[in-house]
């Protein structure tokens, strides 16, 4: 398996929604990070040219699995569930020529800060 996770911190609309809802709810101001996080089921490694493919397609690169920060969420499909976005990402790759692929989710992990203001 590997494991892409996105560059930048995600800064949308819909985190600041979820922000707004869990700051709410605990009557704190809650710090978090969200990031996107692809995990890749693979029948063979890839070699350097299909790991820059992949790293363009997903905008990301190769995530080493650790997270040093102590309070995290994943959110995931189901397992043993493909995503329609699994699914079409599945085809994008392999019209890229990535045909090594046999599975990829999208999940996203909110880092929280230690400290609630």
């Amino acid at each position: 398996m590997l494991i892409f996770c996105e560059n930048e911190i995600s800064s949308s609309q819909l985190n600041q929604k979820i922000y707004a809802k869990v700051s709410k709810n605990f009557q704190k101001n809650i710090v978090f990070s969200m990031y996107y996080v692809y995990f890749l089921e693979l029948t063979s490694d890839l070699d350097k040219h299909e790991i820059l493919i992949a790293k363009e397609l997903l905008k990301s690169s190769i995530h080493n699995g650790e997270i040093n920060e102590s309070k995290y969420l994943l959110v995931s499909p189901r397992q043993g569930v493909e995503s329609s976005w699994g699914s079409k990402a599945k085809d994008i790759f392999y019209a890229c020529g990535l045909t090594k692929l046999q599975r990829i989710e999208q999940t996203k992990l909110y880092i929280f800060n230690d400290e609630i203001h």
